[in-house]
């Protein structure tokens, strides 16, 4: 399986210009969940977990597209997501909990807690950074990541953490 998923950004099949894209996008969010496990002063382990998680993210988008072309992938399988099916190949390959937990959740908020910091609320943060344009990699630092964590704790989470 992993070698076949990785042979397909070779081909030029029906989504190779979106593995590309997914590839890209996951070291983007890599590097920014590398940058703000350092500021909020993350072990080594966890601080690496948040990398790994990052590139990870969208392992099961590969494993779909690699075997269906993008516009099916929701009528196929309405009941399940990117994040369980790449969390459950994770976790068959024996990868930390931490990084499992991380790609499982990384769309959803509910389950962290507002002043818990782990490697899947850094990615959560990390993958929501990535697609705004006023932040990137060089201009997060300690002061803003604090103003971009307390937004996510406010808006998502009081919603979240009420019921």
């Amino acid at each position: 399986l992993t070698i076949k998923l990785f042979k397909a950004f070779e081909e030029n099949n029906h989504n190779s210009k979106i593995f590309k894209e997914v590839w890209d996008h996951s070291n983007k969010v890599a590097l920014l969940a590398r940058r703000i496990a350092l500021l909020k002063s993350f072990s080594n382990e966890d601080t690496e977990d948040s990398y790994l998680s990052g590139l990870l993210h969208d392992i099961g988008k590969l494993i779909l597209l690699n075997n269906y072309p993008i516009e099916e992938i929701d009528l196929l399988y309405p009941k399940t997501s990117h994040a369980n099916i790449g969390a459950y190949l994770l976790g068959v390959w024996g990868l930390p909990d931490s990084i499992v937990e991380a790609v499982a959740f990384h769309h959803n908020y509910i389950f962290m807690e507002p002043d818990l910091y782990t490697p899947a609320k850094t990615l959560f943060i990390a993958h929501k950074i990535s697609y705004n344009n006023k932040f990137n990699i060089e201009n997060l630092d300690e002061t803003n990541i604090n103003e971009i964590i307390a937004e996510f704790d406010k808006d998502e989470g009081d919603d979240l953490h009420e019921s």
